[in-house]
């Protein structure tokens, strides 16, 4: 193996302070989080006795416990099963679609209300720390990562981060750094216009404030918490931080919103470019790694020291050792010893002059890093609605042109790709399981497949007759590997309306639903249209209510029974313009908002309520003019764990019998 060359010294420096950069970014940025508007920020406030626990450095442990030099980006999800027990919203989400089956990059994207935020950002330097120097690698295994739970632009944000991160000991300019990491990201997406116009709103002499309003007004209409503004503010921090470490640090954190995130990052990079952490920013941090109890099955490192040990021993392991690291040490050239006979060697005069000419002064050269973005521009067209393994030999992945969700009349449809990673041709033969009295159709069959070829295989299942909406999993078994393909129930509510919401006076107006329980009443709607209540399929926690509104402005209700274990739940509700809530029959919660909702399991989206076994919910949702927004609905346990009810029933109705 052909040695990089690094300079292991002031290498090694550089990732030591940017680790410890990141560390002290996300202490100062905690207390921020979630900050709506922009702060003045000059120090810790308060000042801290120890570095904050973060996700970021939780899933950072467990990933230095399980990645070994063998391991495969595409399968971190394992280490998140075995050692992580909870995280940030979008990491419970993930946990939960990884517990139930379902793999990257569809693990982070499905039925996860939080796929677009900046938690992922947390652990993006880790990235850039271990695969330092190969920023193309540090972008792929930031992407895999983020994508256990997130999607779209909180992928790519990871992907950029880890990518300059991983330059900044080569490059000393930060605004270099990030300019060359934009290789890694999607040519359409709206992190390069957010980068872009950043750098513009600096050049034309708008203060860092100016520029942290922008990003918001400008790019969608983002808030806070996504990904795109926390890309938006560390990137703010970054060019306005001019290398200074203060300066950065104190804009990141003054920035607000996703704090955390965006100090880890700005921070991260000015201190792995520079190799240096102002002595009075370390102070407060302490000397012990705080880890939380998030992290199961892994021996913890005691000290910050230790940790940064640890990131260095294994970005040495991942670049195949030391040797094939850092430059070696010339060896030394022995002199003769005073009995050894020195050869001599015979000149020829020259008598004319000969004219001298100066050796041409040849600058040293310094190792570069390896910038090569292939492997992570390949993934920019890859699809994030599929569950997918991978060996040495095949990527197998599973989609679902449904969606994961047991279908109309039960039936399950899977297609699934496999792809040749080896070298030589493959013969696989595709082999689907399903629960007893299950039919099962599919058109696979022994195929070769050539190195970089794939196939694709359709199935469809079917359940017995008459047979409830309750999950399965089917198993496959291609080319000696096992996959699965689960399925899960869907959220039934029955859905009623639209009725009248004239000059937004419909919230406030009682409709007929509100007094009737009658399952079979009919109601008089909007423009005299004929309502009653109808059995509605939703894939998760994600509702799309627009198309019962019937592109006009409106009341909707919906109602019904859910069954749980006795016990203490939360329901969580966000919707887009407002909604009023009866639990048991009893009015419980209101509000009238127009606003993009982030639902956090926090007032007004949250409601606290005791089960017997069986609930009665009625909602009462909202259109204006506007097109609305997907409302977001899911139920937590006593201990905040997500759970599905046991099952829906219409009310007024036996639970045996479908409405």
């Amino acid at each position: 193996m052909v040695s990089l060359g690094f300079d292991r010294d002031e290498t090694t420096r550089k990732v030591r302070a940017g680790v410890v950069g990141w560390i002290a970014g996300q202490t100062l940025g905690a207390p921020l989080q979630g900050r709506r508007d922009w702060a003045n920020v000059n120090f810790y406030s308060p000042v801290p006795s120890s570095m904050a626990p973060t996700f970021g450095v939780d899933s950072t442990v467990a990933y230095l416990a399980g990645v070994e030099s063998d391991s495969r980006p595409e399968s971190l999800e394992s280490i998140w099963r075995a050692r992580l027990s909870y995280g940030p919203e979008a990491a419970r989400f993930a946990l939960r679609n990884l517990r139930r089956g379902l793999r990257p990059p569809m693990s982070g994207s499905f039925d996860n209300p939080f796929f677009d935020d900046a938690s992922a950002m947390q652990r993006a330097p880790f990235w850039g720390f271990l695969f330092c120097g190969r920023p193309g690698e540090a972008a792929k295994w930031a992407y895999w990562d983020a994508s256990l739970d997130h999607a779209g632009d909180a992928v790519w944000a990871c992907a950029y981060w880890a990518a300059a991160i991983a330059l900044a000991p080569f490059i000393s300019d930060v605004a270099d750094c990030l300019q060359a990491a934009e290789a890694a990201l999607p040519p359409n997406t709206g992190l390069r216009e957010v980068s872009s116009g950043v750098r513009s709103m600096h050049a034309s002499g708008s203060d860092w404030q100016d520029s942290r309003s922008r990003v918001l007004e400008l790019w969608g209409g983002v808030i806070p918490e996504e990904a795109l503004a926390a890309h938006g503010f560390a990137s703010v921090a970054s060019v306005y931080g001019g290398g200074d470490f203060r300066t950065t640090a104190r804009i990141a954190a003054g920035c607000g919103g996703s704090a955390i995130e965006a100090c880890g990052c700005a921070c991260a990079l000015v201190a792995a470019c520079s190799g240096d952490v102002p002595a009075d920013w370390l102070a407060p941090l302490g000397e012990a790694l705080i880890v939380s109890a998030a992290v199961t099955e892994t021996k913890l490192p005691a000290t910050i020291d230790a940790f940064c040990t640890s990131v260095i021993e294994k970005l040495e392991l991942l670049a195949g050792g030391g040797e094939a690291l850092w430059a070696q040490e010339p060896s030394p050239v022995e002199e003769p010893s005073a009995d050894q006979e020195v050869p001599t060697v015979e000149t020829t005069s020259v008598t004319e002059a000969t004219p001298t000419v100066a050796a041409p002064t040849v600058a040293a050269l310094k190792p570069q890093p390896i910038v090569d973005f292939s492997e992570v521009q390949a993934l920019h067209s890859r699809s994030r609605d599929m569950s997918c393994i991978v060996n040495e030999a095949f990527r197998i992945c599973v989609q679902y042109p449904d969606g994961p969700t047991v279908g109309r009349a039960n039936t399950c449809v899977a297609a699934i790709s496999v792809e040749n990673r080896s070298a030589t041709d493959r013969v696989v033969d595709l082999q689907v399981a399903a629960p007893k009295e299950w039919t099962i159709a599919h058109r696979g069959q022994k195929t070769k497949i050539e190195p970089g070829g794939a196939h694709s295989f359709g199935v469809v299942a079917k359940p017995p007759a008459n047979q409830e909406e309750i999950p399965v999993t089917l198993s496959i078994l291609v080319g000696g590997i096992e996959h699965s393909a689960p399925f899960f129930s869907p959220q039934v509510w029955w859905v009623t309306g639209p009725f009248a919401n004239e000059e937004r006076q419909g919230y406030a107006k009682e409709y007929s639903p509100e007094l009737v329980t009658d399952p079979d009443a009919v109601f008089g709607g909007r423009s005299d249209l004929v309502c009653k209540w109808e059995r509605r399929r939703f894939q998760g926690c994600r509702l799309d209510l627009e198309p019962f509104f019937m592109d006009a402005p409106g009341v909707l209700y919906l109602t019904t029974r859910a069954k749980f274990e006795p016990g203490r739940y939360r329901l969580v509700l966000a919707s887009p313009v407002g909604h009023v809530v009866w639990i048991d029959g009893a009015k419980v919660a209101w509000y009238q908002d127009t606003h993009r909702p982030y639902p956090v399991s926090k007032p007004p989206y949250s409601i606290e309520f005791s089960s017997e076994g069986e609930t009665t919910f009625l909602i009462k949702s909202l259109r204006n003019k506007p097109k609305v927004l997907p409302t977001w609905l899911y139920f937590l346990d006593a201990s905040g764990n997500i759970v599905e009810p046991i099952e829906f029933s219409q009310p007024g109705r036996p639970a045996s019998v479908v409405g």
